[in-house]
């Protein structure tokens, strides 16, 4: 049985955002997002970003739409051994 002194639990947040070019797509990651996000609020600004075409993918084609927004928690456990 681990001594619980020794084990750390941390957990982390990452908004990972997919937009589509006409070739290709591209993944932008945000770490710790806030905390109330929403999808409906996650949407209407990768909306604006499509529309201030200023985001390009690898080969610098503009993103052309949105394709989707995932929350993704990770959960780290450390024991610490000696």
């Amino acid at each position: 049985m681990p001594d619980t002194e020794n084990v750390k639990t941390t957990e982390s947040n990452v908004l990972s955002m997919k937009f589509a070019t006409t070739a290709s797509s591209r993944t932008i990651n945000l770490d710790d997002p806030i905390e109330n996000i929403d999808g409906e609020n996650v949407s209407l600004t990768m909306e604006g970003i499509v529309a201030a075409n200023t985001l390009c993918d690898a080969k610098g084609n503009l993103v052309e739409s949105i394709k989707s927004a995932d929350l993704i928690t990770t959960t780290k456990i450390v024991e610490t051994l000696f």
